[in-house]
C-alpha cells in the first residue's frame, strides 16, 4: 500500500535526480557548443578577394558580405572592409549552426556610385572571391527576378539555380 508519506519521500529523493539530470544536460549542451566550435560551425572564419574593374585593381572599394537565406525576405551582413590600393580585401565573419535553411553569399563592392558584385554561393567550399564586371554582369543576370529594394531573395530552388548559373557564366572564386 502506498501512502502520503511514502509518495514524499520517493518526491525527495527525486529532486537531487532532477538536479543531476539538469547538470548533466547543461554539460552535454556545453560540450555540444565546444564540438560545433571545433567543427567550424562557430569560429570566425576570413573571405579574402580582390575588386577588379577597367583592368585594374580597385583601391578604395566598401566590400561587405552578405547571407541570403532562400524562401525568406531578409539579407544578413556578415562583415565588410575597404579595399587596398591593390584592389585586395579580407572580410572576418562568424557563421553560427542553425535552422535547416542554409545561405547563400554574395558580395558587394561601392564606391561612390558605382556598385561591383559577385555571388559566390556556399563560402564552405572556398574562401575566396572575385568582384569584377564578369562577376557583376554574371549576378545580375543569374538573379534578376530575385532583386529587391532589401537585397536579393527568391525560392529556394530557383535562387540555388541562379548561383550556379552566375558561376557558369563568371567563376566568383577568379
Amino acid at each position: 500500500m502506498v501512502t502520503y508519506r511514502t509518495i514524499l519521500s520517493r518526491m525527495l529523493l527525486s529532486v537531487p535526480r532532477q538536479a543531476a539530470v539538469i547538470l548533466l544536460a547543461f554539460v552535454c549542451l556545453a560540450g555540444w557548443a565546444a564540438s560545433a566550435d571545433a567543427a567550424g560551425h562557430t569560429r570566425t572564419r576570413i573571405l579574402k578577394g580582390i575588386v577588379e574593374g577597367g583592368g585594374g585593381a580597385q583601391a578604395g572599394y566598401e566590400v561587405s558580405l552578405y547571407a541570403a537565406f532562400p524562401g525568406r525576405p531578409f539579407k544578413k551582413l556578415l562583415g565588410s572592409d575597404t579595399t587596398d590600393v591593390e584592389g585586395n580585401f579580407e572580410i572576418k565573419y562568424r557563421l553560427f549552426p542553425g535552422g535547416h535553411i542554409k545561405p547563400l553569399f554574395y558580395v558587394l563592392a561601392e564606391k561612390g556610385r558605382a556598385m561591383l558584385a559577385s555571388a559566390v554561393g556556399d563560402l564552405s567550399k572556398h574562401d575566396h572571391a572575385a568582384v569584377n564586371e564578369l562577376t557583376t554582369v554574371a549576378t545580375g543576370t543569374a538573379f534578376a527576378q530575385f532583386i529587391h529594394p532589401h537585397g536579393i531573395s527568391g525560392n529556394t530552388y530557383g535562387m540555388i539555380n541562379a548561383v550556379a548559373m552566375a558561376a557558369n557564366m563568371a567563376d566568383p572564386k577568379t
